[in-house]
């Protein structure tokens, strides 16, 4: 993957080839597999991350419903609610490291 920098503003910008892409989605569909036909959510912003998780559930057979992470300020039940409503027994998360 390569990392951008936009001249016209602060963003960084990851790029990442389709044959990684592919990789990293079939990592994560190996260890999706057991939960084929099953709802999962996926907690990330919008980004490479959601796209390399989202195609992982594609893979692997498995209901994506994407959600945005709830703010330090949001209810949990929020979150819940999603889950609950969507029937989903498993929940992808991404973690900040910075």
């Amino acid at each position: 993957s390569e990392v951008s920098r936009n001249p016209r503003s602060l963003r960084t910008r990851r790029y990442v080839k389709y044959g990684e892409l592919d990789r990293q989605a079939k990592a994560i569909a190996s260890q999706l597999q057991s939960y084929q036909g099953e709802r999962a959510l996926l907690l990330y912003p919008s980004g490479l991350e959601f796209i390399t998780a989202f195609f992982g559930c594609l893979y692997a057979g498995v209901v994506a419903v994407p959600v945005y992470p709830p703010k330090r300020n949001q209810k949990l039940s929020r979150l819940l609610a999603i889950a609950s409503d969507a029937q989903a027994s498993n929940w992808i998360a991404f973690f900040l490291s910075s």
